[in-house]
C-alpha cells in the first residue's frame, strides 16, 4: 500500500527542467476536439460569477448557455465539432480569459498542459505532450529528465488531485511508492546514458519489452516498421490536420499525407528519422513514463510500456512525414511527438470503452 499520511507536504513544486519555463502559446488546441472541459464541484457557479463581475453581460449568457451536465455529478462545456463555444467569434482566444484574465478559467484550461498532482513527496507535475508548444520544446530543446522545483506559495495551478493509496505494477501486483520512485529514476538514468553515448533506441526497445528491469538489454536494437493500420492511420490524419502551425499545410495535402500514412516506412526511413533528433525522443520518453503511477491510475507496467510506444509511434509517423517536407525535419518531429501522444491517449480510452 502507498501510504501519504506520514511524509510532510514541500514547499516547493517538481518539475520536469525541459519544460519548467514553458509559457501557453495560445495554439487553442486544448480548446477543440477530443478535448473536454470537464468543471469541478462548484467550478460552474465561481465560472458564472467571476464573468458577471468583469461586467460583460453576453459573455456570461454565453456561458450559462455552454455548461452542460450530461449526467449526475458531472459538468463539462459544451464542444460543438469546432471547438469551445466560448472562444472568441474569430477565434483568436478564448473569450474568458480576455475578458477576465486566467484566474476566471476552469482548472482544466489553466493546467493544460499540466497535471498537478499531490504525491507523497509534494506537488508534483508533469506535462501533457498533446500541446504542440511543449511539443515543440521538446523536439527543439530536448535534455535529460532532471527535476527543478518553485515555490508553492506562488504556483498558480491547482492541483486537485492526489496520487492513488494503492499503486499497482499490474493488476495483480502492488507497488510501494519508494519502488515505483526507484524505477522513474532509473529509467531516467538510462535514458540520459543513451543520449550522452553514441544515440540508439536500444533504450526505448528495452522499456517496452521489460519496463520491470531498467539494465536489461532490449532482444533487438534496430528499429522496425510497424505493420500498417487503417485505424491508426486516418486517427494520425485527423491530429495532423488540427495542429496549429501545419494544420492547413497538412488538409491541402490530404492525399499525400493519407498515402504517406498509410505504406510502412523503409529502414533508411526510419533511420532518417531517428538521426534526426534522438534526443528529443529520448526526452519524450522520459517525459512520458512520469505518468506512471503518480499522474494516471493504469497500472504501472502498463505506462511504461506505453510510454515506450508513443515515443516509438513518433519515430514511425516522423518517417513518414519528412519525404512530405512540410516544414522543417524538426518540426516533423514535433509534429509526430504531438501526435503520437494524442494517439496514444485516444487509444487508451478507446480500449477502456
Amino acid at each position: 500500500m502507498l501510504a501519504t499520511d506520514d511524509r510532510a507536504p514541500r514547499a516547493t513544486v517538481r518539475l520536469p527542467a525541459v519544460l519548467a519555463d514553458y509559457a501557453c502559446a495560445r495554439t487553442l488546441v486544448c480548446c477543440k476536439p477530443p478535448w473536454r472541459v470537464y468543471l469541478g464541484p462548484h467550478e460552474d457557479h465561481v465560472l458564472i460569477g467571476r464573468v458577471s463581475q468583469a461586467g460583460d453581460r453576453r459573455l456570461t449568457a454565453r456561458v450559462r448557455a455552454a455548461i452542460e451536465r450530461p449526467a449526475p455529478g458531472i459538468t463539462l462545456l459544451a464542444q460543438p465539432d469546432d471547438g469551445c463555444p466560448l472562444l472568441d467569434e474569430d477565434a483568436a482566444g478564448c473569450a474568458v480569459h480576455r475578458v477576465a484574465g486566467m484566474g476566471a478559467l476552469p482548472a482544466t484550461c489553466r493546467n493544460f498542459p499540466r497535471s498537478v498532482v499531490r504525491a507523497p513527496d509534494g506537488l508534483e507535475v508533469a506535462f501533457l505532450l498533446q500541446c504542440p508548444t511543449a511539443a515543440g520544446i521538446v523536439a527543439r530543446h530536448p535534455a535529460p529528465f532532471t527535476w527543478v522545483e518553485r515555490d508553492a506559495a506562488a504556483w498558480p495551478y491547482d492541483d486537485r488531485r492526489a496520487a492513488d493509496r494503492a499503486l499497482w505494477w499490474d493488476h495483480r501486483t502492488p507497488l510501494t511508492y519508494d519502488a515505483l520512485a526507484a524505477l522513474r529514476a532509473a529509467w531516467w538514468g538510462r535514458l540520459a546514458a543513451a543520449g550522452e553515448a553514441a544515440p540508439a533506441p536500444e533504450p526505448l526497445l528495452a522499456l517496452h519489452e521489460a519496463p520491470e528491469h531498467p539494465s536489461a538489454a532490449a532482444t533487438t536494437t534496430a528499429l522496425t516498421a510497424a505493420d500498417p493500420d487503417d485505424l491508426l492511420a486516418s486517427a494520425e490524419q485527423r491530429f495532423l490536420e488540427r495542429l496549429d502551425a501545419r494544420g492547413d499545410a497538412y488538409r491541402e495535402r490530404a492525399d499525400d499525407v493519407a498515402a504517406a500514412l498509410a505504406a510502412p516506412p523503409t529502414d533508411a526511413r526510419l533511420a532518417r528519422a531517428w538521426a534526426a533528433a534522438p534526443h528529443a525522443y529520448l526526452c519524450a520518453a522520459g517525459l512520458a513514463l512520469q505518468h506512471a503511477g503518480v499522474h494516471t491510475r493504469q497500472p504501472v507496467r502498463d505506462v511504461l510500456r506505453g510510454a515506450a510506444w508513443q515515443t516509438l509511434e513518433a519515430v514511425q509517423l516522423t518517417a513518414k512525414l519528412l519525404p512530405l517536407a512540410l516544414g522543417t525535419p524538426l518540426d516533423a518531429v514535433a509534429d509526430s511527438l504531438c501526435v503520437a501522444a494524442h494517439v496514444s491517449r485516444w487509444l487508451a480510452h478507446a480500449a477502456r470503452a
